[in-house]
């Protein structure tokens, strides 16, 4: 018996399940890789993987130069991190310098440095 672990695009998954169905010996361990591209055929960090890191990296994917609560849980689920922490995270990233803080309460929302 073997144990066999790879990497595929997000678009190839589905695929790459469909073909291991019959074949492997229980369900296959599914992970999204955060800081992960493809250079010259491997796979390589694209980063320290850093809270820092991959907050700056997701904004620049997306375009996003503001953010409220919303948007952070979205954040925190494209890069694998517990959803209930998002407030912690905006206060980590305020305190770093990454983002700035404006208003209070309800209407709270943070710009991206």
């Amino acid at each position: 018996m073997f144990r066999i672990e790879l990497f595929c695009q997000d678009n190839k998954l589905a695929n790459v399940l469909h073909a291991l169905t019959g074949l492997a010996v229980g369900a296959p361990a599914v992970q999204p890789v955060v800081n992960a591209a493809e250079k010259n055929g491997k796979v390589v960090a694209n980063g320290d993987g850093s809270l820092d890191d991959l907050f700056r990296q997701y904004v620049e994917e997306h375009g996003i130069r503001e953010f409220n609560a919303a948007r952070m849980k979205e954040f925190c689920k494209a890069s694998g991190r517990s959803v209930q922490a998002y407030g912690y995270y905006l206060k980590q990233l305020a305190a770093h310098g990454v983002l700035k803080k404006h208003g209070s309460g309800k209407t709270m929302r943070y710009t991206v440095k």
